[in-house]
């Protein structure tokens, strides 16, 4: 569902970073990557811990690259990965492969035809193991179910004409996926996009697509919790929905703040709640909230998040749980800061080591975090409310551009890495975790 981080634990604050310098000096014996402990509320003495498969190579080298790994994973284990292959310096491929037995599949190519460089594409875990992979070709949106070991033969998303880009995809506790389409609409240089949303069920049948916008606006982005809860977010207008196709097609205004802004970024957790975060030029790091039903709270703003700049994320987790993070412009450092008050309070800022490109997160509606570190190739895993302590594991030995996903104690961390030091060649590699409090 949402994004998360892992780790393990100390008692409090005092003793957290004790046990950080700890699990440093172990990680140093063991030649692993620099270590951040994963965490617990620091109110009760926990301990967290992860165990990581072996890293699995996916894929062999690519002569062109490999980019944008993406991941998902259920509560039972079963992973997917799915990631493109650069064709030329416009196209790429799309292949994707599957855990569910303790191996991967060999790597499926998706596409027939190459997409466009970078086009979106993704992958969801049913509960019950099914696996939902989608992507688009053109203007023409595809995609393939695996289930009991075999792959389905591709078919067309039956969107609407013009809904072309598969903008994102959902799965609940009850197997139903929903799917968010956008219509890219041009005018002159300026695209904006239209968006509607159409759910498979469990038993394979189709819903009819759900139009939201009235109007075109910005790239739409969509979040959906294990209850079916839906938020799709497209510029400062969100659309609500309280199960699968029940969707509120009257959008609900976030704030903006005036003068340019360089970042925004969304969340939803476990309870619905809704999370809307920006960074300004000139007001900084402001958040905003709602539930369900209620309209957006007016911008707050956060100073102690200024310092991670544009680099502002943030994942959902459990009811009334959310992680931010980001790199810290000043430092090059990645920070994550817990909450578990629906964003009215959060936690100290914990600081991590230097991250060379980018970091991406998830969180599982049990509370659990993970950040995968792409500069450092290292994952943490662990339990945040308020004040977080972290353990990181290196997983891959080369730098990489990784995804990490998170289901109740269940996880799996996929990346694009250098073959050998020098990075001239890529490898898509992949681990699995199990995280226990």
């Amino acid at each position: 569902m949402t994004n998360t981080i892992r780790s393990r634990c100390g008692i409090a604050v005092r003793t957290g970073h004790r046990a950080h310098r700890v699990a440093r000096q172990r990680a140093v014996a063991l030649g692993l990557s620099a270590a951040a402990l994963l965490c617990v509320p620091l109110h009760e003495a926990a301990a967290a811990q992860a165990t990581w498969s072996p890293e699995a190579v996916v894929a062999v080298p690519s002569p062109n690259g490999s980019i944008y790994a993406r991941t998902a994973v259920n509560a039972n284990g079963a992973a997917a990965l799915v990631w493109d292959e650069r064709v030329d310096d416009y196209t790429s491929d799309v292949y994707a492969a599957v855990n569910s037995g303790g191996t991967w599949t060999a790597p499926l190519r998706l596409t027939a035809s190459p997409t466009a460089y970078n086009s979106p594409s993704g992958v969801v875990v049913a509960p019950d193991g099914k696996v939902t992979a989608y992507w688009s070709e053109g203007e023409t949106p595809y995609y393939r179910i695996h289930a009991n070991g075999a792959w389905s033969p591709a078919a067309v998303i039956p969107a609407d004409s013009g809904y072309g880009q598969v903008a994102g995809a959902g799965v609940d506790s009850n197997g139903d996926v929903q799917l968010l389409l956008a219509a890219t609409r041009v005018n002159g240089s300026y695209r904006s996009y239209d968006a509607e949303v159409l759910v498979l069920d469990r038993l394979g049948n189709w819903t009819a697509p759900t139009v939201l916008t009235k109007t075109p606006g910005g790239f739409p982005r969509l979040l959906v919790n294990s209850h079916g809860q839906g938020m799709v977010v497209a510029g400062y207008l969100a659309w609500r929905s309280a199960g699968p196709g029940a969707w509120n097609t009257t959008p609900k205004a976030i704030p903006s703040k005036a003068g340019q802004t360089y970042a925004t970024d969304a969340a939803l957790d476990a309870a619905g709640n809704g999370y809307f975060v920006l960074y300004n030029r000139y007001g900084g790091m402001n958040i905003s909230t709602s539930t369900p039903t209620s309209n957006w709270t007016a911008l707050r703003h956060l100073a102690k998040f200024d310092p991670l700049g544009s680099s502002l994320a943030i994942t959902g987790g459990g009811a009334g749980g959310a992680m931010l993070y980001g790199v810290d412009y000043m430092t090059g450092k990645l920070r994550a800061s817990t909450t578990a008050t629906a964003g009215k309070s959060w936690g100290s800022l914990y600081t991590f080591d230097v991250v060379n490109t980018q970091a991406d997160a998830a969180g599982g509606e049990s509370g659990l975090y993970a950040i995968a570190w792409d500069g450092k190739v290292t994952a943490g895993t662990g339990i945040g409310v308020k004040t977080v302590a972290w353990n990181t594991q290196s997983l891959s030995p080369n730098p990489y551009v990784g995804s990490v996903a998170v289901a109740a104690d269940r996880a799996v961390a996929g990346w694009v890495r250098g073959s050998d030091p020098s990075l001239v060649e890529m490898v898509i590699g992949a681990s699995t975790g199990v995280l226990a409090p």
